[in-house]
């Protein structure tokens, strides 16, 4: 019976003990919000510069068709008018390159324009976008 009674209250000791171990759910969870947060809003961030940065090159891609375009009608008009002048009004404040060759009949203007990166300090990449056109001369 002595034996009965001590092993009872260790058992109820060790249940005791167990019992205080134990979390309450409220303590087990607290601050996984916070940190679920963080996780999915540096997600969220990554997925809007990248937004960003394609609504960028996709702008700069435009402009290099336009200003390609510019540029060849530039050199095909009578009187002649200034390729490089055209190419600087289609393209305001992007860093450009112009190659113009002509064979006959046609002028072909190339462009290239630098595009911009949103967060240039995250990157230095050098990310260019091709452009040409071509056009007949006039008569």
């Amino acid at each position: 019976m002595i034996l009965n009674s001590l092993a009872f209250r260790a058992r109820r000791a060790s249940r005791h003990r167990l019992r205080s171990l134990r979390l309450t759910p409220l303590a087990d969870e607290r601050g996984s919000a916070s940190i679920e947060f963080a996780g999915a809003m540096i997600v969220f961030a990554l997925v809007f510069m990248l937004i960003l940065q394609a609504g960028s090159l996709m702008s700069t891609q435009v402009t290099a068709t336009n200003a390609a375009r510019e540029v060849a009608r530039a050199a095909v008009t009578i009187p002649p008018g200034d390729p490089q002048a055209a190419l600087e009004r289609a393209a305001p404040g992007l860093e450009r390159q112009l190659d113009l060759s002509g064979s006959g009949d046609s002028v072909t203007a190339s462009v290239r324009l630098k595009t911009p990166l949103i967060f240039s300090s995250l990157a230095h990449w050098d990310w260019w976008v091709h452009s040409s056109a071509t056009m007949r001369r006039e008569r």
